[in-house]
């Protein structure tokens, strides 16, 4: 019904419901409607392309696809379904759709996939869910008719999809097929629909398009090539690659076919099955069509390296097919590096154990191959092929040394420099661990074979192929010489190989090939590699290059390089640190090296020295990673330097005078080791130094005398130190110059003074030529960067004017290549000797550097470079220039010149420096240096300003050029001015900084002049600065002339800065600090600028700036004040009045708290803090709460002033705190009581003086009573809460003090008077609406002082309420009682302890107040509770001290008229002191518990008054509780009142409280409650032989009274609980002693039946029954078999005598109703033998009841006798069988014979059905069957009561007690006589039996089940009968039964009637 032009925001709608409501399906009805929506694919397109449509397009098209596959859709009825006229949601809607309406959707759905941009992961749900639904419709549909049009319908809907999506298709077939194979996909389809899904799944494919990769091949049984490339079987798979193969020769290809040839030809490459790999080979040249020859190479590679070692046949094939395509001439001609491939082939010509045919194939095939004419090193190959014949093949150690010596000769021939290289990216491509070594291995025997013959052609290796071999073997060869074990010795050279062209080493090495295949770590494998690398080594030495002789000998030459690799390798090896297993050869190789022509002499020795000097001089690109260039360093520099010392030993003198000239550097180069770090290459540098000191003086004395001896003589002296600790080096050479000076100093003492300045000269040359010799290869620009640093280390503590004065020209070169942006080309050694060289510039040198111009300039030129230079951190020469200038360093340097000069060249460079330079380094450095003011002043003169005209900023067009050039003037210069500020603010401290006040307000004046808004920073940073330095100078220092106070207020009345503002209030109210006459005539002033500027801007800063204006005017205000002064002040109004200054400072916090809603509520409480502070908390703080309260009472808005109030209070000190509580008290106390209510008068009384006076708070003219009243209201809450403060709590410690004890005594005072007043007035305005204010606020006031008794700590608290106690005001004296109390509750023991003689002072007190005060009962009973409070603390501490106060108990308790509270607190007393003093109780126990039966008595007699429970209750819960205390803390002495005790307990008001604590939450249990559970369970651990003979007394005598009974029925169970928890407390041990006493008292317990059941009912009979059971059944859980048998039953007494018998006998009781002893009695034979009153079988059922229920089967063992005395009660209790078990004679109540005989028989049923179903011992037998079957199927008939008792009986008891016993039973043949005599029941005359029977008979069919369906022939007749039965419920019932039948058998049963 919409139009088109609503069509789209329809289905918007639609979308966004899709969307927000997760919508998962659309209904039928929606469906329709949007289908049949014209344009609805264009409509969906339009909105797509601004919109996310994804949401209802995949609903549309999921319906779409359902309705276009299959035939029909079933859809559920639903609530949105509305077109089901029915209504029923059950029925099923079935919409037929004909080819019409299929034809239109699925041209809808092809315009969805047309025209709509769908997402990839869509596109593949799409294709799964099409995928699963044809193969879904095609397991429906067979019709062949049925099947073309699904096929045709597919086809469309995937032409169009592929026509769009192309490459998704494939992926979401694949995805399907994936899931297909998933084995918990699988589970979910049928095995039919399972095993044709992959052929459906073809079909369908087939369908999409016509392209290749769909096309059917009928070789794979018509499967589409898609499906048959991932077909699980590899033949299919093979074809459908040959079916590729025919397709390229065929067609050709466009891009699509080409991408998916590519994927698929590359999955089945590294295909598992080698023939389909193999079929990928097999198309040969034709792979070209489809790969990069590059790709297809690497490809080609790779499956040669993976196919290395593998000795399967198929893979050897597929290995020959692949090295045939890579030497083919169509793949070498299109690749320009043939390298690889090469190196591809070499693994493959390696003769393995079964690989030598192919082999031998391929050197057939490389022989043929256009290769060899392509790359050289397949030269010759014709000539090895004649030596690698198939025959040879058992000689694989002969053919492989034939192939490795022919690769050897054609590297040598055409120089292939790269070989190893390539080689070394070959071994890494190889997947396994096996093949890599392998050829790892061969390479190496190669490489031996190259070096060999080099060596026998006597050539040199060049340096490059050297160091390229040993690091290709660098691993293996120093793993070689890392072996361990065994030394072998070196066996003599045998040339025998080389002449026969067979090696032994290579021949032996490739006899273990094939053990390095299958075990690498093989010891033969690694002892014929080790001596193949040895002899590699060997021929190494003897082919190394010469060194060439130049005068750089340290250069890093290749020559160097190879031959200090090959050292480092011997060095390890010779066994420096440890024997070594081929050390020998090792050591034989460094003989062989050194022999060698350029390795001797003087040659040696410089080569040794380059190598201990190594790690300082490598090149310049191994600098990132010197410590991983040479793995042994250490040990190569020990063995270098020990080699050196037997060179230097065996040198000649020629060499020696060469080595020890002061030109060589061999001397500087021994610098390097002795500052190693290394122990032992320290020792042996040292070693070698005196070597060579012995050496020199052996040949020519007189060279000792050159610098060179010099400095080795003192290394030498101190040896064991530097080897001790390589720090010590520098302190040597320290040592060695200040000897030096010595010398001479010694020589100076002795010669005349004539010769002083001769000798001083001396020194000095000595000295100097000393340095000199090491300085002049420092300078020296030839000498190694390495060595420079090691001498500069050494030389660290020596003078750094003379290192500087040497090294300034290597200095200023340095600096010079960093300035010329040659950076890169330092190397680390250069930048460390940067670094050093600027570390010389200490305050020593800065005391020289005025007269070292060429110092100064080189210094100042480092602080001018800022590059960054490698290696320092990136640091610069200008950082670390700037890390010298310190204070001491500028304070050394005399010349003020040059201190300004420094000075000024760090200004300028700061100036010139970048932003974030500007903000580190050099700021820093200003900071630290002195400076001056006069400096400072200096640099401020060099600045010149011009102002603009007028001052003012011009207006006029043609004055703006000039105004541009003059700020272009200024700009360099105000620039300057800011960073010299902003330097000045940096330091901690300027000399005679107050010289700077004045220029600084000149320069401020000069910005006035200029006005723009760009020198605001400049303003801030001149106040900033002055403020400053008024802060760091002294004040007395300081003169008002400086001062500039106009040009202050100028400058913050032409700003509109607020920065600007607060810096200039800083300077303002560091003005006032120091000189307030200056600014107190602007008081008044600058608060008001303050309030309507700054406390506008919300800032911390602004705020600072309101608490320093504060601290600079309320300070002296207040100051002056003290000294009662007066002063005229300017007033805000402008008039001019004389007043106190304490009038103002009121009246400045009442601006403040006028102001309080315009302050930010987060800057509230640190204003008001500060300012109250600074005014004197104390006064202040209270004016300031009583004002805003005050301000509160006219605030309609509710600003929450009060709880400000709190926050306020908070942040002072105790004392301030409790003085403002009282003057708050104070003040409202003044106030007056009430007043009548005037108006109001508007603003203040005219009649009021102009002189201001004592300002008020609270102006009672002007405020209403109602606001009086509300005023007097709130400070007590307000005081509430501020006492309330946790604050408090924290201060403890602070109440010692006796300030702040006075304060509390006042405030507590001032408190109780007020509640005194409050009192008066309430009970004065008693029944008014005024009284009720009043006593609300006394109430208030009670809170206070609640408060206040808190607060107080105890040594505090007890002076204070001792007076008050005997105050004549009987509230205060109550009050205080009350606060006693509180206090005494929350005190802890320990301080109770500590105030112990206080504490006890304070009970002698009350206890007199106790025993005088006899008319005050109540504060006589709160005295007795303090004194319960205290004696809780303290009795058990010191119990003498307590017993005056028991006698005064006692006395109390004596009193005739004392009350009901009064004696409850003097019983609460008592009990705390009785456990306190324990046995110190005893003496007074008799008095006390005479008293305590006093007590009782008066309890009993109110009771029985009527007095109520609940003003009981307070009385007995403190009685049981001095009891409880008794028996707890005295349990030896409580026997003589025990029974007493116990009858007293039970009684019903006592008692009664604990039987209703199982019905009560624990929160409605009274302390009643919990005394009497814990005096019974403290009872009850009374010794047995006590407490058990008490019970029994207290049991006859309970019973001899008759009083109680009808009243109170929980006595005998109260007694009863007592003994249980006995009996579950006591030991094993006394349960058999007292067992005997136990069964007599339960024995007579039992008979409370029968002499109870004339007197009061059945239930209350069964109440207290219960408890004696409960507490029976107590002691049988804890008797075992042995012991409780002879309780229960007769006793066996296998060896007693009569006499035995009668003494126990004696041990029992009598029963009251008869005269004989229990001595023959057990319980069982109570209850059955004799003339005795029947109901004492009632008793014994509900007793074996329980048992039965706590023992289960155990209790069979005891139930012989019962079994058979339970069928004798059935008979004599049934009714028909005419038994009268009980005697009516004795029945007094009508009826009460039937109700007796129906418990009995209940009890009886429910006892044999526990039996029943407890039986697992087959205790029910044939006789019991037989015994017990009879009488209980005559219960059945048995209506010995009424109908409803009847029918209760049955149902609940005999129902499931015949169904237990048959299930007991488990036989067939009794179940027939029992299932026969319930049968003949149904027979009954009566229908309640027959119904009876006939549900029996169904419960047994129903529990028995198919065990019982043996009888079913019997029963049939028997309920056929029943079926036409006159009573409806039989029949009904009888129809329950076939059905419980019917579902046991299975079947019907009705064919049987």
């Amino acid at each position: 019904h919409l139009s088109p032009s609503l069509h789209i925001e329809a289905i918007a709608c639609i979308t966004c419901i899709c969307q927000s409501q997760h919508i998962s399906t659309l209904s039928q009805r929606t469906f329709k409607a949007l289908s049949s929506t014209p344009q609805i694919a264009s409509s969906l397109q339009a909105l797509s392309t601004t919109h996310n449509v994804m949401a209802l397009l995949v609903l549309i098209i999921d319906k779409l696809m359902s309705y276009c596959i299959t035939s029909h859709e079933t859809i559920n009825g639903s609530p949105d379904d509305d077109d089901d006229d029915n209504g029923d949601n059950n029925n099923k809607e079935v919409h037929q759709i004909n080819d019409t309406t299929k034809g239109a959707y699925i041209s809808i759905l092809q315009a969805l996939f047309q025209d709509i941009r769908i997402q990839d992961n869509w596109i593949r749900k799409f294709i799964n869910q099409l995928l699963e639904l044809y193969c879904n419709q095609r397991h429906l549909i067979w019709a062949e008719d049925a099947v073309n049009t699904l096929k045709t319908n597919v086809a469309l809907i995937l032409k169009t999809i592929n026509s769009r999506y192309p490459a998704i298709i494939d992926k979401g077939i694949k995805d399907f097929i994936e899931n297909l194979q998933n084995s918990d996909n699988n589970n979910a389809m049928e095995p039919s629909q399972v095993s044709n899904t992959i052929l459906w799944i073809e079909e369908m494919v087939y369908l999409a398009t016509s392209i290749s990769k769909y096309k059917v091949i009928p070789e794979c049984d018509n499967r589409p090539l898609i499906v048959s490339l991932y077909h699980p079987e590899g033949k299919i798979r093979s074809l459908a690659i040959k079916h590729i193969e025919q397709n390229l020769l065929a067609e050709k290809m466009d891009i699509d076919s080409k991408q998916f040839y590519q994927e698929a030809l590359a999955s089945r490459w590294i295909d598992e099955d080698s023939t389909v790999v193999s079929s990928v080979l097999n198309i040969g040249q034709n792979l070209a069509q489809v790969f990069d020859i590059k790709r297809l190479s690497e490809m080609l590679i790779d499956k040669c390296n993976q196919l290395f070692l593998d000795e399967k046949i198929s893979s050897q094939e597929i290995c020959q097919k692949t090295l045939a395509i890579l030497s083919d001439r169509w793949i070498l001609e299109n690749l320009d590096n043939h390298n690889d491939i090469i190196l591809a082939i070499i693994p493959h010509l390696i003769w393995l154990p079964k690989g030598n045919t192919l082999t031998g194939k391929l050197m057939e095939m490389l022989s043929k191959s256009l290769l060899v004419s392509k790359h050289t090193f397949l030269n010759q190959i014709k000539t090895i092929k004649e030596v690698l014949k198939v025959g040879q093949s058992n000689k694989l150690n002969i053919a492989n040394n034939a192939l490795s010596k022919w690769l050897a000769n054609n590297i040598i021939e055409n120089n292939m420099p790269n070989f190893l290289d390539n080689c070394r990216e070959q071994s890494q491509k190889f997947p396994l661990d096996a093949q890599r070594n392998v050829f790892n291995a061969f390479i190496y025997c190669v490489c031996y074979h190259w070096v060999k013959r080099w060596s026998r052609q006597q050539k040199q290796l060049e340096a490059t192929s050297v160091h390229r071999l040993i690091k290709y073997m660098y691993e293996d060869l120093r793993c070689v010489a890392d072996y361990r074990g065994h030394q072998l010795q070196v066996e003599s050279d045998n040339d025998d190989g080389d002449k026969n062209d067979i090696d032994p080493f290579v021949i032996n090495f490739f006899n273990t090939l094939p053990i390095l295949i299958r075990k690498i770590d093989s010891k033969r494998y690694q002892k014929s590699k080790s001596l193949l690398l040895l002899k590699f080594l060997q021929a190494l030495v003897d082919v190394l290059p010469n060194h060439k002789v130049e005068n750089d000998w340290w250069k890093w030459t290749d020559e160097y390089q190879a031959k200090i690799l090959l050292f480092d390798l011997i060095a390890y090896g010779s066994g420096v640190l440890s024997p070594l297993k081929y050390q020998l050869h090792f050591r034989y190789l460094t003989k062989r090296l050194l022999m060698q022509s350029s390795m001797q002499g003087e040659l040696a020795i410089q080569f040794l020295s380059h190598i201990w000097s190594i790690n300082y001089c490598k090149p310049r690109q191994s600098n990132d990673n010197r410590d991983t260039f040479l793995n042994t360093f250490p040990i190569l520099q020990c063995f270098s330097l020990n080699l050196a010392t037997a060179c230097i030993r065996n040198a000649n003198d020629k060499i020696l005078r060469n080595l020890m000239n002061n030109d060589c550097p061999m001397m500087p180069s021994l610098l390097v080791p002795i500052n190693s770090e290394n122990y032992c290459v320290r020792k042996a540098a040292v070693i070698f130094l005196k070597a060579c000191i012995d050496r020199i003086q052996i040949v020519d004395s007189s060279i000792t005398a050159l610098s060179f001896a010099n400095i080795s003589s003192s290394i030498c002296q101190a040896s064991e130190i530097i080897v001790a600790d390589w720090n010590q080096v520098s302190r040597v050479f320290a040592t060695h110059f200040d000897r030096l000076m010595t010398d001479v100093k010694g020589k100076e003492r002795k010669a005349s003074r004539s010769k002083a300045a001769t000798l001083k000269r001396a020194k000095e040359n000595a000295m100097e030529a000393s340095l000199s010799y090491i300085m002049q290869h420092v300078t020296n620009l030839r000498t190694p960067s390495n060595i420079k640093y090691a001498a500069l280390t050494s030389l660290q503590q020596v003078n750094n004017t003379l290192k500087l004065k040497f090294g300034v020209d290597l200095l200023t070169s340095l600096l010079n290549d960093i300035e010329s942006n040659q950076i890169s080309d330092l190397c680390l050694e250069d930048a460390l000797c940067l670094q050093n060289l600027l570390n010389c510039f200490t305050k020593d040198v800065a005391k020289s550097i005025a007269a070292e111009s060429e110092l100064l300039n080189c210094f100042l030129k480092a602080l001018s470079i800022s590059y960054d230079v490698p290696y320092l951190n990136h640091q610069s020469p200008q950082m670390l220039g700037l890390a010298q200038i310190t204070a001491d360093f500028f304070a050394a340097i005399k010349d003020e010149k040059i201190q300004q000069k420094i000075f000024s060249y760090l200004c300028h460079q700061l100036l010139i420096a970048s932003a974030a330079d500007r903000q580190s380094a050099i700021p820093i450095t200003l900071s630290k240096i002195p400076l001056t003011a006069g400096q400072y002043n200096t640099e401020f003169a060099t600045l010149t300003f011009a102002p603009l005209s007028n001052g003012q900023t011009p207006k006029r067009p043609r004055k703006q050029a000039k105004v541009v050039d003059t700020k272009r003037n200024n700009s360099d210069n105000w620039q300057k001015l800011i960073l010299l500020l902003e330097s000045l603010q940096s330091k901690e401290n300027i000399i005679n900084a107050q010289e700077l006040i004045p220029i600084l307000f000149n320069l401020l004046s000069k910005c006035m002049e200029v006005n723009e808004d760009e020198l605001e920073y400049g303003k801030q940073l001149l106040l900033s600065s002055i403020s400053w330095i008024c802060k760091i100078v002294q004040k007395d220092v300081l003169l008002e002339d400086y001062f500039d106070v106009e040009q202050v207020v100028n400058c913050i009345r032409k700003s509109d800065n607020p920065q600007t503002h607060q810096q200039a209030l800083l300077v303002l109210n560091l003005i006032a600090s120091h000189f307030p006459d200056l600014l107190f005539h602007n008081v008044m002033s600058v608060f008001t600028f303050m309030g309507a500027n700054v406390m506008k801007h919300d800032s911390a800063y602004n705020f600072k700036i309101i608490n320093q204006t504060i601290d600079a005017i309320i300070p002296p205000l207040v100051e002056s004040g003290t000294s009662e002064s007066q002063m005229k002040i300017e007033m805000t109004s402008g008039k001019g009045v004389t007043t106190s200054v304490g009038d103002v400072v009121t009246r400045v916090i009442q601006v403040f708290v006028d102001a309080w809603t315009h302050i930010p509520s987060h800057r509230r409480v640190s204003l008001y803090e500060h300012l109250l502070r600074k005014a004197g908390p104390c006064p202040s703080l209270s004016t300031t709460l009583l004002m805003l309260v005050e301000s509160e009472m006219k605030n309609v808005n509710k600003d929450n002033k009060i709880e400000f109030c709190l926050l306020l209070y908070q942040q002072f000190d105790i004392v301030t705190q409790l003085d403002t509580i009282t003057e708050c008290i104070q003040y409202i106390s003044r106030l007056s009581d009430d007043q009548k209510d005037p108006k109001p008068s508007i603003g203040r009384s005219k009649k009021r003086s102009e002189t201001l006076q004592a300002l008020q708070i609270f102006d009672i003219e002007t405020h209403t009573s109602k606001q009086l009243r509300r005023y007097r209201y709130t400070i007590a809450g307000l005081i509430v809460n501020l006492i309330s403060d946790n604050k408090y709590s924290d201060v403890d410690n602070d109440y010692d003090s006796q300030n702040v004890k006075t304060k509390f005594i006042e405030l507590l005072d001032a408190s109780l008077k007020y509640i005194t007043k409050t009192s008066k007035l309430a009970e004065l305005h008693r029944g008014e609406s005024i009284g009720r204010y009043w006593m609300a606020l006394s109430n208030r006031f009670n809170i206070i002082v609640d408060k206040i008794n808190g607060l107080l700590p105890l040594r505090t608290f007890i002076p204070i309420i001792s007076s008050l106690l005997n105050s004549d005001d009987a509230i205060t004296c109550r009050k205080s009682f009350d606060l006693l109390g509180s206090k005494l509750i929350r005190v802890d023991m320990q301080r109770m302890l500590a105030l112990k003689s206080q504490v006890i002072g304070l009970v002698d007190q009350l206890l007199g107040i106790v025993v005088e005060l006899n008319d005050q009962q109540y504060i006589k009973e709160k005295a007795l509770y303090c004194i319960s409070s205290i004696a809780s603390y303290l009795a058990s501490e010191d119990p003498p001290l307590f017993i005056h106060v028991i006698k005064g108990c006692l006395k109390v308790l004596s009193e005739p008229n004392l009350s009901m509270p009064a004696l409850s607190a003097t019983l609460l007393c008592l009990s705390e002191i009785c456990r306190g003093i324990g046995a110190h109780m005893i003496a007074f126990l008799p008095q006390v518990m005479a008293q305590i039966m006093k007590i009782f008595k008066y309890i009993r007699n109110e009771n029985q008054n009527g007095q109520s429970p609940k003003k009981l209750e307070i009385l007995v819960t403190a009685v049981v509780k001095f009891i409880h205390r008794v028996i707890s803390c005295l349990p030896h002495f409580v026997s003589p009142y025990l029974s007493e005790l116990l009858k007293e307990f039970t009684c019903g008001h006592i008692s009664g409280a604990i039987t209703d604590l199982t019905t009560k939450k624990p929160s409605q249990i009274s302390d009643l409650v919990f005394e009497l559970n814990g005096l019974r369970d403290d009872m009850a651990i009374l010794l047995p032989h006590i407490l058990i003979p008490a019970i029994g007394q207290s049991y006859r005598e309970i019973m001899l009274e008759d009083d109680w009974l009808g009243v109170d029925n929980g006595r005998i169970a109260m007694l009863m609980s007592i003994i249980k928890t006995c009996i579950s407390k006591m030991s094993s041990t006394d349960i058999k002693s007292m067992q005997p006493k136990l069964i007599t008292i339960f024995i007579e317990a039992f008979n409370f039946r029968i002499i109870t059941e004339k007197k009061i009912n059945l239930d209350s009979i069964a109440v207290s029954e219960d408890a004696i059971i409960d507490a029976f059944l107590a002691l049988v859980v804890r008797l075992s078999e042995k012991t409780f048998w002879p309780s229960f039953r007769k006793y066996k007494v296998a060896t007693s005598t009569e006499s035995d018998l009668y003494a126990l006998s004696t041990l029992t009781s009598a029963i009251l109703c008869s005269n004989h002893y229990y001595d023959n009695y057990t319980i069982f034979d109570w209850a059955t033998v004799g003339d005795i009153p029947n109901e004492r079988s009632i008793v014994l059922y509900r007793i074996a009841n329980r048992i039965a229920d706590s023992l289960k089967g155990l209790f069979l063992i005891f139930a012989t006798d019962l079994v058979i005395y339970s069928a004798k009660l059935l008979d004599a209790n049934n009714a028909i069988k005419g038994g009268t078990f009980f005697n009516e004679k004795e029945i007094v109540r009508a009826n009460a014979t039937e109700e007796k005989s129906c418990l009995l028989i209940e009890l009886i049923l429910d006892c044999l059905q526990k039996c029943f179903l407890y039986d697992r011992q087959k205790f029910f037998n044939q006789e019991k069957f037989d015994l017990l079957m009879q009488p209980l199927v005559d219960q059945i008939d048995n209506q010995i009561d009424g109908v409803t008792p009847y029918q209760e009986r049955i149902s609940q008891h005999l129902l499931p007690c015949l169904v237990e016993f048959a299930v007991v039973i488990e036989s067939d043949a009794l179940w027939k006589p029992l299932h026969h005599q319930i049968c003949l029941k149904t027979r009954h005359k009566s229908p309640q039996v027959r119904f009876a029977s006939v549900k029996i008979i169904g419960e047994l069919y129903r529990r028995l089940g198919e065990n019982f369906v043996l009888l079913l022939p019997e029963t049939i007749p028997f309920l056929a009968e029943l079926m036409e039965d006159e009573s409806v419920e039989v029949e009904k019932e009888c129809q329950e039964v076939v059905a419980i039948i019917e579902n046991t058998t299975g079947e019907s049963v009705e064919k049987f009637f």
